[in-house]
């Protein structure tokens, strides 16, 4: 029978983390069926045998692809998980997508039951997603959603082109678009998806905490240098204003972002965390 979901899940050395993962989705209890959409992105570290046991284990809900490493798409001169991630989510045939990295996981059996449900009543809404715990691997602490700036149960793309607000391991959404091509070049792949996925419909925010984002050294994302992560910023935004048609409204939130970090990039004397306290705006620091 056709999954209604598919929850797409992209690992690379994650050996510490990738069993955690799939286990909390596995875990999952819901009245409908599920896939998972693993993609292994040829690890050093002993994650792709692991992927491969638990592929063997669960060969009605776990489509395993294993990557090559000469397919990566470099970006910026970085190695990316691009091409996996692309390729995941083209992978997917459930009426709705989940997405969840290797080396972060849910909390909550009723995760997709919850988001579905809402999903399913509420043909307006195209994302729902959820606060999480962010777990610092490096340190060992958990604790709260750090997104400082308040995020209403209802928004919609216009709050997005603020700024990114929704984590990876919190969001369902609707798989009714097509993923261009320019997808492959942005530095950012998460937040170009979302702004995607939410035209034309609003976003829901449920109140349960029910993943855990985890960082650590070696993630996409936190892994980097604050400076890497600002010129990431202005060159994902800018890709999308070019590529996205946009109402006025729209198209002015986007302009407005893209100048704030040209301005923050070009000025150094007060900090990068010093000008986006002032602003109350974060992109998961």
């Amino acid at each position: 029978m056709k999954p209604l979901v598919s929850v797409c899940v992209g690992t690379y050395n994650h050996k510490y983390f990738i069993q955690k993962c799939l286990d909390s989705i596995l875990a999952q209890e819901t009245t409908f069926n599920y896939e998972i959409i693993l993609g292994e992105d040829e690890s050093t570290d002993g994650t792709r045998e692991i992927c491969i046991e638990y592929a063997k284990n669960h060969p009605t809900i776990i489509k395993l692809f294993l990557r090559k490493r000469k397919d990566v798409i470099y970006i910026n001169k970085k190695a990316t998980g691009r091409y996996n991630f692309i390729h995941n989510l083209k992978s997917c045939s459930g009426k709705y997508i989940a997405l969840c990295d290797g080396d972060d996981y849910w909390s909550d059996s009723q995760k997709l039951q919850k988001q579905v449900d809402f999903l399913e009543k509420n043909l307006d809404f195209n994302i729902c997603f959820h606060p999480v715990k962010i777990f610092n691997q490096d340190e060992k602490i958990l604790k709260m959603d750090h997104i400082t700036r308040p995020v209403e149960e209802t928004t919609s793309i216009e709050n997005l082109l603020e700024g990114n607000y929704i984590h990876t391991p919190s969001i369902v959404f609707r798989n009714n678009f097509i993923i261009p091509n320019w997808l492959s070049t942005t530095p950012i792949g998460d937040w170009p998806l979302y702004i995607i996925a939410s035209q034309g419909k609003k976003i829901k925010k449920l109140q349960d905490l029910m993943a855990v984002y985890r960082m650590h050294r070696g993630g996409i994302w936190s892994g980097n240098e604050i400076a890497f992560r600002e010129k990431a910023l202005l060159q994902t935004y800018i890709i999308v204003r070019e590529n996205v048609s946009f109402n006025t409204k729209e198209e002015l939130k986007l302009d407005t972002l893209i100048l704030r970090y040209k301005n923050i990039i070009n000025n150094k004397k007060g900090g990068f965390y010093k000008i986006l306290r002032k602003l109350k705006k974060y992109y998961f620091f």
